[in-house]
């Protein structure tokens, strides 16, 4: 996150300096006329891709400047502490633009308020300007981040590439890492330096896990869950597809039986494939469903509601309709999320039991960063990858080559 402050005449001047330094998609923290000097100050903020969370970054603090050139200027610009200590504590939450603040009365412009007399004492000491100014130092969360130095260009550059895709750096460096030691062995063994396609497929296959749960298929029931909008229906649907066009006739069961055309959905796809669609609305119902199947049934999918990782009543009855189907949670989760909240959706279905991850909407999305960051701090196994909305695409069993592709084919690398 940046955090500039803007002065001009007017508002209006103001604003379009904010516009073109930071551009549309600036937020208006605050704005605050001078009355003494008739200028208008607005300071404004960036969301710059930090990790916002998933690191104790160096700019976590509020006012943070990201880079080199906002702490030269904010060394240059900042004021005296006697300055400092003269004002009054700003008040953030009549700062903050909300529906709340803006129905409030404001202030005319033309009764601003008067300002506060200083000391004395205080003016006089400040009227010394012959006494030697010492610079001063900046503070910690000041400072710019220090980019991992890598002793291979080819893992800065596999490095760069995790980055532009959102993941957090913490994870992105521990990659990269893996990458340079490699790379070390791969120099020391007078070997042809691979591809950065090779190189990151090398660094993925380290430090995450790949596995197809294809011993499930007939043993245990599958379930999918994951947060709204995942595409845990659809995923659903091409494992149904896929199973039959091996022979095999899945039993399909729903208990997303709340939301409004949510078995109407489901009901489209296993009508053509020749499937009855079961429903189950509660825990003991999946039950009663499950222990009336025949034994020699093939396949069972369930798909369910959609949780919310912070509703604890809704995890636990989640957790409940698990352990009760003896299932293997499948978590369904879309690329594009916030890493940190993947992360978090992550780990808390992985309390209920889920260890592998299917990646969806990979044909909408240019950036991959949160699946890398549900997959690492969740602990899963990258299990499928969905690159279509059709069902009969199915689902692409998850490798390294194929994660690496992906990743360089969206930052515009070759495959060479």
């Amino acid at each position: 996150m940046r955090i500039k402050s803007f002065t001009a005449a007017s508002m209006g001047e103001a604003m379009e300096q904010v516009k073109q330094a930071l551009g549309e998609d600036a937020i208006i923290v605050s704005t605050r006329e001078n009355p003494d000097t008739g200028t208008f100050r607005v300071t404004a903020a960036l969301d710059d891709g930090g990790d916002d969370g998933y690191e104790e970054a160096l700019d976590d603090h509020p006012a943070a400047l990201r880079d080199t050139g906002d702490a030269a200027e904010y060394e240059a610009t900042a004021p005296e502490p006697e300055d400092m200590d003269d004002e009054d504590p700003p008040d953030l939450d009549g700062m903050l633009l909300t529906p709340e603040s803006l129905a409030r009365p404001q202030q005319p412009a033309s009764e601003p308020a008067p300002a506060k007399q200083k000391p004395k004492a205080k003016a006089k000491a400040k009227a010394d300007d012959t006494a030697p100014q010492r610079p001063r130092p900046l503070p910690d969360w000041v400072r710019a981040h220090e980019e991992p130095e890598f002793i291979h260009h080819l893992a800065d550059s596999c490095y760069s590439l995790l980055i532009d895709h959102g993941t957090p750096r913490r994870l992105a460096r521990v990659i990269g890492d893996k990458i340079d030691e490699e790379l070390a062995r791969v120099r020391a063994r007078h070997e042809a330096e691979p591809s950065i396609l090779n190189a990151l497929s090398y660094g993925l296959g380290r430090h995450f896990s790949f596995q197809t749960p294809a011993e499930l298929w007939t043993e245990r029931p599958l379930i999918m869950v994951g947060p709204h909008g995942s595409g845990k229906t659809l995923a659903l649907a091409k494992m149904a597809a896929r199973s039959v066009l091996r022979g095999l006739q899945p039993v399909v069961i729903t208990t997303d039986v709340v939301r409004a055309g949510a078995i109407e959905q489901l009901a489209a796809f296993t009508r053509i494939m020749g499937i009855d669609l079961k429903t189950a609305d509660e825990p003991a119902s999946l039950q009663e469903l499950l222990q009336s199947l025949p034994e020699e049934r093939h396949q069972v999918l369930i798909d369910t509601a959609a949780v919310n990782p912070f509703d604890q009543e809704a995890v636990d009855l989640l957790g409940e309709m698990v352990a009760i189907a003896k299932a293997e949670p499948m978590i369904v989760l879309a690329a594009g999320t916030d890493p940190v909240e993947a992360g978090t959706i992550a780990t808390t279905l992985r309390a209920v039991g889920a260890r592998h991850l299917i990646a969806t909407r990979l044909d909408a999305t240019t950036r991959f960063g949160s699946l890398l960051a549900a997959a690492d701090l969740g602990r899963l196994h990258f299990a499928y990858l969905g690159r279509s909305t059709s069902v009969t695409a199915g689902l692409q069993e998850a490798q390294p080559e194929t994660l690496a592709e992906l990743l360089a084919a969206k930052g515009g690398v070759s495959r060479s």
